[in-house]
């Protein structure tokens, strides 16, 4: 920014201080958070996109009852025993609910999975506690749960 002709330095300063901290707060968690879940939802069939949304200590609780960890889901991309309703199904978020407690979230949302061949829509509520760790959201606990 320049002084404009007959503009004191001092008001120079002043309107800087003025612009640049809302640039500095233009960051929005929750919009921040939904894009990564949105993002991980269109991308939920490669591995990339898992290691990118999980943070290493995951705990994850599917709607079967199973418990895993970000090593296991990992593995399973690598041995390619990833479930198969990943790349059959597409997957969105409604309703979605983003509670800060500053660098930690949680996230609660209805996933729906439409299987890609027609069959009956599934839906699930999905509980997810996510830290900001070097500027990244990650989810660090998981609760799935299907709606009857």
């Amino acid at each position: 920014m320049q002084a404009r002709p007959g503009l004191p330095p001092v008001m120079t300063l002043v309107l800087l201080l003025l612009v640049l901290p809302g640039r500095a707060a233009a960051a929005d968690p929750v919009a921040d958070i939904t894009g990564v879940l949105e993002t991980f939802l269109a991308n939920t069939h490669k591995a990339e996109a898992h290691d990118r949304f999980w943070a290493r200590e995951l705990v994850y609780t599917s709607s079967s009852g199973q418990r895993s960890g970000k090593p296991e889901r990992m593995a399973a991309f690598a041995a390619g025993t990833q479930p198969a309703s990943l790349a059959d199904n597409r997957y969105r978020g409604e309703d979605i609910n983003i509670q800060l407690y500053g660098t930690t979230a949680v996230l609660t949302f209805r996933l729906v999975a439409e299987p890609r061949d027609g069959s009956p829509t599934r839906e699930f509520f999905n509980t997810g506690t996510f830290v900001q760790r070097d500027g990244e959201w990650r989810a660090v606990a998981w609760q799935a749960t299907a709606i009857p």
